[in-house]
Parts: structure tokens; sequence; C-alpha cells
């Protein structure tokens, strides 16, 4: 097992000696096509030593390539496609370097015709060994003009939300979005694709990732959940996280056990705030009972008054390291992301004092927030969701949070809350939906208000498995 994780290793160092041969190879060939005019003719002389730079470049980026496809994961045929097409390459290369310095055995393949043929063939050996490798690594269909290279899809946008299906039109173009590059049919990170709802169900090396009913214990979720800096967050690669509403929509899709490619929202019947969430997200027209609904229930924003941002108000987050986006106008609200980073968080979040009656969305998960940060959260009065998983926050700190009247959803997974957490969510009167899943609190059970307004929401904590 030690030798195969050294193998791998080393193999992950096969993007870079890949980009190696590509540059010797081609600029031999083009120092040989340059050199055929007269005036260049002198540049010749610099083809043996690039074409064997090339090959011995070429010679690692096989071995390379060869100890990272032990990983797995990779769909098999576009595998040996690359990987054959690459030694073929290879050897062509060793062979035109060989017919360079005229050491080719054969009188008919020492002329300046037969090195040109056989760069041309390395050039087409090139170009066919990196169109399977970047379908291995993009996907599929990669390098068309109808996406430009780029196979994550547009988000799509729902005209008719009862109608929609649960899982093709909102839990598949999520994980599309942020997921399919590193899980797909060509490369399946952990042998997990989750490009279909076939593939999603049969799950991956380390066995289901989603279980219906118990989000808690599906790994869809979990992994999503956790602390950034764990090496089993998800996605990888410094990929932009999911958002607090993709994580609600698909936590609601197993939970409720909808894991049927059939079903539509109208059967579903999610409730107001998951309609909500669907509608903003998608773009989503709303008809019968959902068309009847206030336009201050739709738009939560309508109800809230906030001063306009300064002109650069943005650009000096952003310029800090946080992630700004700017979700409504008239009122100006913004939804806020912290990446997690060391530092002080009590300076961090001081920064954000310009804009605190601007942010309504605000995610600080995974940045040792403590109950003396949350004093300075309780500041932002138009918080209407607040992300607060994977943070050393208490009871104590929770307190501070029942000035937030407009609070509607919070994020309290992996935190260090326990049984007293309960009485104070229940006393926000706003609050519709609380995450408590890996806390001190009893898991595997929904809590509900007695008015049925607050859903507190909890799973299996992976401490008690």
């Amino acid at each position: 097992m030690m030798l195969l994780n050294i193998s791998i290793f080393i193999g992950k160092f096969h993007p870079l000696f890949v980009h190696l041969p590509i540059g010797f190879l081609l600029l031999a060939a083009l120092l040989q096509w340059v050199g055929g005019l007269q005036r260049y003719a002198k540049i010749r002389v610099a083809v043996p030593v690039t074409l064997l730079a090339g090959t011995i470049a070429a010679l690692f980026s096989c071995i390379t390539g060869y100890l990272l496809s032990l990983d797995g994961g990779y769909n098999t045929i576009t595998l040996d496609r690359h990987m054959w097409m690459g030694i073929i390459t290879t050897a062509v290369a060793f062979t035109t370097w060989l017919i360079s310095i005229r050491k080719i055995p054969f009188v008919f393949l020492r002329s300046a015709r037969s090195l040109n043929l056989f760069l041309v063939l390395i050039v087409a050996g090139i170009s066919l060994a990196g169109h399977w490798g970047g379908t291995l690594t993009h996907g599929e269909g990669y390098l068309s003009f109808s996406n430009s290279g780029n196979t994550t899809p547009e988000r799509p946008v729902i005209n008719d939300v009862n109608e929609a299906l649960v899982f093709q039109d909102i839990v598949q173009p999520i994980l599309q979005h942020k997921c399919a590059d590193c899980h797909n049919s060509n490369k399946m990170k952990g042998k997990l694709s989750l490009q279909g709802f076939a593939q999603i169900m049969k799950g991956g090396k380390h066995g289901e990732v989603v279980v219906s009913g118990k989000p808690g214990e599906s790994e869809l979720i979990k992994r999503v959940l956790l602390d950034p800096a764990d090496k089993k967050f998800m996605p990888t690669d410094g990929k932009p996280p999911l958002t607090t509403d993709e994580i609600t929509l698909l936590s609601w899709w197993i939970e409720n056990a909808l894991q049927k490619e059939d079903r539509t929202v109208a059967v579903a019947a999610p409730p107001e705030e998951i309609m909500q969430i669907i509608q903003n997200y998608f773009g989503a027209g709303v008809q019968a009972e959902v068309a009847t609904t206030s336009a201050s229930q739709l738009h939560p924003a309508t109800r809230l008054s906030a001063p306009a941002l300064q002109a650069d108000a943005i650009s000096s987050l952003t310029d800090r390291g946080f992630v700004v986006k700017q979700i409504h106008y008239n009122p100006d609200l913004l939804d806020i992301t912290l990446p997690a980073a060391t530092g002080d968080m009590k300076t961090r979040l001081a920064l954000l004092a310009p804009v605190k009656e601007n942010i309504t969305w605000l995610n600080i998960s995974g940045n040792e927030v403590s109950d003396e940060d949350l004093e300075t959260v309780a500041a932002f009065i138009n918080l209407q969701r607040l992300r607060l998983d994977n943070n050393p926050v208490t009871d104590k700190g929770l307190q501070h949070l029942k000035a937030l009247s407009h609070l509607e959803s919070i994020n309290l997974c992996f935190t260090g809350i326990e049984q007293p957490a309960l009485a104070t969510l229940e006393a926000m009167p706003s609050l519709k939906t609380a995450y408590i899943w890996g806390t001190a609190l009893p898991q595997n059970h929904t809590y509900l208000r007695a008015d049925s307004t607050l859903k507190i929401v909890a799973g299996e904590s992976p401490a008690r498995k």
C-alpha cells in the first residue's frame, strides 16, 4: 500500500512533465521547417538536441502518466487511447531523433523528406494524445465551439416550477455546476460519477454517497460541510464551494427521499422556503398555489431597509479576499463569504462594518469564529441566512444572535452547541430552518417549534458512527 501511494504521488507530476515534450517536439518541428528557408538554414543544427530533449521529457511523461492512472477513477477507453498514443508518439520522437543524427540503419529514412514526415507524425500524435488527455481532465466534448472548453453548464432557467423535475431540473444542475468537473464519466475521482441518476445511486469507491432520508449520513452532504482545510472537503483544488442554497436544496432532496427521476416539484410539495430558493436560484416562474403568495413573501428583500452602497464598497472587500455578490438592488443587499484564513477574526469582521446593514447572506464557516465574534455578527441587522458550520461557537455565543429579527436560516453543523441551544433557536421569531448535524444535540431527529414555523434538522454525527 505504501509503495502504491508513493507511485501515485510521483504520478501527480504528470501534468508538469506532459507539457515539456509538447514544447520541445513542436519547437523541433518549427526549427526544421523554418530552417528550410535558406536565410534560416543554420537553425536546423538545433533540431537533434531539441528532439532528444523532447523524447526524454515524453518518456518521463509516459512513466508519470502510467503511475497516475493507478489511482483509478478514469474512463478506461479514453485512458487507454491517451496512454498508447503517448507511448507511440514517444517512440516516433525517438526514431525521429535517430533520423536527425543519421543513425537510423535504413538509408531511405535518412533524407530530409523522411525527417519532415516523421515530424508531421509527431505533431499528429501530440494532438491526438492531447485531445484524449483533455477529455480525461475536462470531460467529453470540451474541444468544441458550443462550450469553448468549459464543461460546466450554465444554470438553467425553470419556467414552471411546479412542473419541474426535482432531480433533472434542480438537483442535477447543481451537481453539474459544482461537482462534475471531477466526478464525470471520464474523470471519476474516488470512482464516483455524478453525471447521471444511476451513477449517483451507485456511489463510489467508499460506497453510497446518498442515504435516502438521511442527509446527515450522506457523503454528498457531509463532504461539503467539512472545514475547507480538511483534505476530504469537497469540492477540492480551490474550486468554488457549494452555497448555502445549493446545500439546502440537496439536503431537502435527500431528506424527503425524493430519489426518483420522475418526481415533480408539485408532487414533492416543498415548503415555502425551499420553493423560494428554487425560484431565486433558477429564476423559476411560479404558478398555482405559489402564484398566490404575496410579493413580500416571495421576495423578503422588499421588507428590508438598507443604505445605498458606496462606489468602492464591494471592490474594497474583494481586494481583501472576501467573496462578495450583490444579490439585490434597491435596497442594495449582499451575499458575503469569508474564505478560511488565518488571522484575527475580529479584525476581519470589522472590515464589514461599512456594509453591515447590506449583508443579508453571510458564510463564515471554518474560520475559527468565537462566541465573542458573534457579538459583531449580531450587528448585521438584515441577516437572513447565516452559515456558522465548522466553528467552535457555543450556546453562549448563540445568545447574541437573538437580536437578528430577519434571520431565517442558520447552519450550526459541527459546532460546539448543546441542549440549551434549542431554546435559543426557538426564541428567534423569524428563524425557519436550523441545521445541527455533527453537534452534541441528539441526532437523527427533526425538532419542530410548537407553531411549526421552525424546523431544526439533524443527522447522524460522524463521531457517533
